[in-house]
């Protein structure tokens, strides 16, 4: 793993153990009498390492001079809403694993797992009401009504996503507009950071709009990485969209035929994902999706420059190129 993307990482987990520690003790499994439903709770409690959106909440709560003890008002809550909507999308889209091992869905079932994802729903919005409680009352407000609003264009970009699975014609400027607004979820958690750390208008704004681009560039930094997974790449073929830059690539029809020749074997080797990554890489357009990274990433810098304290968010933006674009500013 590259220093700067450590770096990165050990920054946010830095910023979001406390959360993470404090989310897992509220899980209450004592109260739970279904010895499979808790097993399921269990498995994922001791996976759960989601450093990233609690991070950013933190992070941007420091960028506008607030307290990150302050922040975990909304970390710890924040989490159950992302980890629910992260399960049902787990059983959305047949992923068995993910990060090299099972997710609740491929060990226990699509019945559990969407249990478990109601289960960390119904407990994230009863922790907002009673964190939130503790928050000004317009504070409060303008988080629910971010909250709102990501998760209804997020939902709607997974419904869009539903339409497209099993297509290898897809257009992929409306592809690439799905994971836009997929997006909206690292926004919302950018904007609350904002909010909770007694931000300017201003100040709220300008990281909202880096919360877009930055969620923007996670996304299409991951479509990119989907490449080196042959596992991944299989079940994206099976069950899902194939990665954005591959959709770029396959408006050469000569590449087409080649990587679906590819993806239509029974296993996929090593072998065989270094031939794609070696194709998609070398194409034109792909070449130009990352530049336009580059460009947000630039753009997002720029805008986050007034900030207090922007080192943290810096690191991220830059971290999300390497290994991509080759890109080191």
């Amino acid at each position: 793993m590259n220093t700067l993307m450590k770096q990165t990482l050990e920054i946010l987990e830095m910023r979001s153990k406390k959360a993470l520690e404090m989310a897992k003790q509220q899980l209450s499994l004592d109260r739970i009498e279904n010895k499979k439903l808790r097993q399921a709770l269990e498995y994922y409690a001791k996976n759960w390492d989601d450093t990233l959106h609690p991070g950013i909440i933190a992070v941007a709560c420091e960028a506008v001079g607030g307290n990150v003890e302050e922040s975990l008002l909304m970390q710890v809550p924040m989490l159950f809403l992302t980890a629910a909507v992260d399960i049902h999308d787990d059983v959305i889209d047949g992923s068995q694993t993910k990060n090299g091992r099972q997710t609740v869905f491929g060990r226990f079932g699509r019945d559990l797992a969407l249990l478990v994802g109601d289960g960390l729903l119904l407990k994230g919005m009863t922790m907002l009401y009673r964190y939130g409680r503790k928050l000004p009352a317009e504070t409060m407000d303008a988080i629910v009504s971010t909250i709102e609003t990501a998760f209804v264009e997020a939902g709607d970009a997974h419904i869009l996503e539903i339409c497209f699975k099993g297509k290898t014609d897809l257009n992929p400027e409306e592809y690439f507009r799905l994971l836009k607004k997929k997006a909206s979820i690292l926004e919302a958690h950018m904007r609350i950071g904002a909010l909770v750390g007694g931000g300017t208008q201003d100040e709220i704004e300008i990281l909202t709009e880096c919360g877009r681009i930055l969620g923007t560039l996670i996304i299409l930094r991951d479509e990119f990485i989907d490449l080196f997974e042959a596992q991944e790449l299989s079940n994206r073929m099976k069950n899902g969209c194939l990665p954005l830059p591959m959709i770029y690539a396959f408006e050469d029809p000569a590449v087409k035929e080649t990587i679906l020749k590819i993806l239509s074997k029974s296993k996929i080797s090593e072998k065989d994902t270094e031939l794609i990554v070696d194709i998609v890489f070398r194409d034109k357009k792909v070449e130009s999706l990352r530049n336009e990274m580059e460009n947000f990433s630039k753009k997002a810098l720029q805008i986050v420059s007034s900030l207090r304290k922007k080192a943290p968010l810096e690191s991220l933006l830059v971290a999300s190129l390497e290994d991509i674009t080759g890109s080191t500013f």
